[in-house]
């Protein structure tokens, strides 16, 4: 059955369903039929190709005789869900067409006479305003006002408090990371902050992350790559096949 070797593999890398069902977003249900082979589960055949591709190249796996496997299996391909909208070969009645046509005919007959009565009844020639004449007053102004007044000086603006230096909190330290691998190897790290990265990385690759704080290395195959913590030689935290979670920086 093609997809025990899904299965196996997703179970030789510690990966549980739902969380590659996040990952991809596929429905898990959906990842669980491919393994199972349950075929008249699954979507249209054109949709299950797509996901088993998906799926395969995750776990590192070649789809090509899983998908052949798939279709020489599938006795009945289901069409598409995608169906065409908009249009239609039922035709609209004559009579229908024949009542609109009367209908409009008859608001332009008798409303439109109604509208041009009421738009010329309404057009009115404004009023015209005068402004009304105000006698001007005079003013007189004593040329000694301005300088014999004794104008008391207003209150001084209250003096600004000094401002107080806050010493910035201290940067948590930085670490990083090197890895290289001698084999396939499927790695996740996880940060302090939360977030999460994976990835497969073939013989002859090299990662490095950069991280502050701790973080949580898992090695899906810990005999197949050597590690290097903030510069310092670590090797193979493992054996060959196994799978560990490895906590940076190490004490």
């Amino acid at each position: 059955m093609s997809g025990d070797i899904l299965k196996k593999r997703r179970e030789e890398l510690g990966l549980e369903i739902n969380q590659i069902s996040e990952l991809l977003k596929i429905k898990a249900d959906y990842l669980k039929w491919i393994e199972g082979d349950t075929f008249e589960k699954l979507p249209a055949a054109v949709y299950t190709m797509g996901y088993i591709r998906s799926y395969a190249k995750h776990l590192g796996v070649d789809s090509d005789p899983i998908i052949q496997y798939y279709t020489t299996h599938l006795s009945q391909p289901k069409p598409a869900t995608l169906v065409p909208v908009g249009f239609s070969k039922k035709k609209t009645p004559l009579p229908v067409y024949l009542v609109i046509a009367a209908a409009v005919i008859a608001a332009v007959y008798f409303f439109g006479p109604f509208q041009l009565q009421h738009k010329q009844q309404g057009i009115t020639k404004p009023m015209e305003m005068q402004p009304a004449e105000m006698p001007a007053v005079p003013v007189a102004v004593s040329p000694d006002i301005t300088a014999s007044a004794n104008i008391p000086a207003g209150p001084s603006a209250p003096s600004k408090p000094a401002a107080t230096h806050v010493a910035p909190a201290a940067a948590p330290m930085g670490h990083s990371v090197d890895i290289s691998a001698v084999e396939k190897t499927w790695l996740m790290i996880r940060m302090a902050n939360g977030k999460t990265e994976e990835l497969m990385l073939q013989p002859g690759g090299t990662k490095n992350w950069s991280f502050q704080g701790q973080a949580s290395l898992k090695v899906g195959n810990a005999g197949g790559i050597r590690l290097r913590v903030d510069g310092k030689d670590i090797g193979s935290p493992g054996g060959k096949g196994q799978v560990v979670t490895v906590s940076l920086p190490n004490s």
